[in-house]
């Protein structure tokens, strides 16, 4: 019995150290798996997160062959708008701080004085294209009849009459002026954060218009269909884009998001133009020297 009991310590012994070490490398596994867990949450860090680990995480990189550096222009592009992030009506709160406590003082933020009076001035000019061609009335009344009040209806103009084109426009050409005064407008009183996102929005009307879109599965089915970009965060509209139809929008979906993209980061293109252009144009320099050089 005791040379049985002696013969069966070291197997013990045995089986102990391997269960250790399957449970060290176990617990190693875990730690690896938790560290590559972090990693990955880190894609979706916040932009404070990434401002802190920008310099630790930007300049190290573990690869098949140990640790490199990156280049500059493979590392992580940082968020740097030309605003801060929010809104922006420090104009209209220095003029007055008690004015936005009505709807309309928020309304009155889109249609300015010089929208209004832009309207004005084309619904008058649209008015006398018509009043010149029949002639005009000497007679002066002091009450609106309300033949009269449609009649300035039916020439109110948010768009130059002699400048509006069809084929251009399309079937927005009446509305196209108003509608790029509001995505411009809409673009200054607010900063977007970091995410943005493209989506459909519907637009609730009962107007008889050959752009009215009906959609079973929205909660407003009957109405106008926006293309909007806006913020994730706060889910404000810095563009929008009304769909027309299917023959005169373009012809996929991805292309008719594309187009309400544009109108935002067309300044944005531009630039990176320039920058890529004089970049260009500096190494066609190199490349003559280096040429000069070989010659001589």
């Amino acid at each position: 019995m005791a040379s049985s009991s002696r013969i069966d310590a070291p197997k013990r012994r045995r089986v102990s150290r391997e269960s250790s070490a399957s449970t060290v490398d176990f617990e190693d596994a875990i730690s690896s798996s938790e560290s590559g867990e972090d990693v990955d949450s880190s894609d979706f860090s916040t932009d404070d997160e990434d401002a802190s680990s920008q310099s630790a995480t930007s300049d190290r990189v573990s690869t098949f062959h140990g640790h490199d550096s990156l280049p500059a222009s493979v590392k992580r592009a940082q968020f740097l708008p030309r605003r801060n992030p929010g809104v922006k009506v420090g104009d209209a709160l220095r003029s007055d701080a008690r004015r936005f406590v009505r709807v309309v003082d928020f309304f009155q933020l889109f249609f300015t004085t010089q929208a209004i009076s832009m309207i004005c001035d084309f619904t008058n000019k649209y008015a006398w294209m018509h009043i010149l061609e029949r002639g005009r009335r000497t007679r002066k009344e002091t009450i609106m009849p309300r033949s009269r009040f449609f009649a300035f209806l039916a020439f109110l103009s948010v768009m130059d009459p002699e400048q509006t084109d069809p084929l251009y426009d399309g079937k927005l050409h009446r509305i196209a002026n108003l509608l790029q005064h509001i995505n411009d407008v809409s673009s200054q009183l607010f900063q977007p954060y970091r995410n943005m996102c493209v989506a459909e929005r519907m637009v609730k009307s009962k107007g008889r218009s050959g752009i009215r879109q009906y959609m079973r599965d929205k909660g407003v089915k009957w109405g106008y269909k926006l293309w909007v970009l806006a913020d994730s965060r706060t889910g404000y509209t810095v563009q929008f884009g009304v769909y027309i139809g299917k023959r005169e929008a373009p012809s996929s979906k991805q292309a008719q998001q594309i187009e309400v993209l544009k109108g935002h980061i067309e300044d944005e293109i531009k630039q990176h133009e320039k920058l890529i252009k004089q970049h260009q144009d500096e190494i066609e320099r190199h490349k003559k020297k280096i040429r000069d050089l070989k010659e001589h």
